[in-house]
């Protein structure tokens, strides 16, 4: 009789434990509502996996039927849209690679890799792809709702192999600076290194006239006529002929660089189609652009 007592005891206090355990498992009516409302804003906010979780714990039996079914409706809502990637892993012989460890903003991804959905929240992750033997891969990806069953290919190379290589995809193509600006823009550019080299040029110019001028000045005090040879010109003319270059060099600069100025900030986003060519008369030649812009 003692042990059956005791067994009996043991009984009914293994019985109000297990009771107590599966009443504290079961979610209240507060913590119901409380996970509905969650969810609402971990939707709102992308969090779509976490959002599930919360509507698990409002969808058990022991929540309100209306609450409940509410949770059920935006479970499946969210279950239709919550992005999922496939890896495929394989080494750089084709050979798909078993057991990869595989990381996720810097979290283990529990589930496996080898060919199982992984379900993400929308938007950048960057993942890290690791095997025995084998290359540390790492990849970024964007990710958008909807986008069920993405298939992301990854290759491992051997480690100390020849074709140990990263498999994140190539950097872009540098882009052609002058390509991108278009006909009329490439002609203002052209225009407008000529005008400044011109400007140049009459400054360079200036200066030597100025030195020559002084330099006859200190030479014939009483004036170039005085100074006049018949063996060819004097500094003075010399001089003169000087500033004479500096000046249509100035002239022509500021003109080439004005024209350049003006196509290159009226040009238009779209195409432009402008033709140069050379052009030459009975009275002058020179290069001539054409076009619509």
């Amino acid at each position: 009789m003692p042990l059956m007592r005791l067994a009996l005891v043991l009984l009914v206090v293994s019985s109000i434990a297990w009771i107590r355990v599966v009443m504290a498992d079961e979610p209240t009516k507060q913590q119901c509502v409380g996970a509905n409302e969650a969810a609402q804003d971990q939707r709102r906010n992308g969090k779509l996996r976490s959002a599930k979780e919360s509507l698990a714990i409002c969808m058990a039996t022991t929540c309100p039927g209306p609450v409940r079914q509410d949770c059920a409706a935006r479970f499946a809502e969210i279950e239709a849209v919550i992005p999922t990637l496939v890896f495929v892993v394989r080494d750089a012989t084709g050979r798909d690679v078993r057991n990869a460890h595989v990381t996720m903003d810097g979290k283990a991804v529990e589930e496996t890799a080898e060919g199982v959905p992984l379900a993400v929240d929308p938007g950048e992750h960057d993942f890290v792809f690791a095997a025995e033997g084998l290359v540390r891969t790492e990849r970024h990806l964007v990710v958008r709702e909807g986008d069920k069953g993405r298939r992301i290919p990854v290759i491992l190379p051997v480690k100390g192999g020849a074709q140990e290589v990263e498999s994140a995809p190539p950097p872009p193509p540098a882009k052609n600076f002058l390509a991108d600006l278009g006909p009329q823009r490439q002609l203002a550019l052209g225009l407008g290194t000529i005008g400044v080299a011109a400007l140049v040029t009459g400054a360079v110019f200036g200066l030597v006239a100025k030195v020559t001028y002084d330099s006859g000045v200190a030479d014939c005090p009483l004036g170039h006529q005085q100074c006049s040879t018949s063996e060819g010109p004097n500094d003075y003319r010399t001089a003169s002929d000087e500033a004479a270059v500096a000046t249509v060099a100035f002239v022509g600069g500021a003109v080439l660089a004005a024209a350049g100025a003006a196509l290159f900030f009226t040009a238009k986003t779209g195409q432009s189609e402008v033709t140069v060519g050379p052009h030459a008369s009975s009275h002058a030649a020179g290069l001539v652009a054409a076009g619509t812009w």
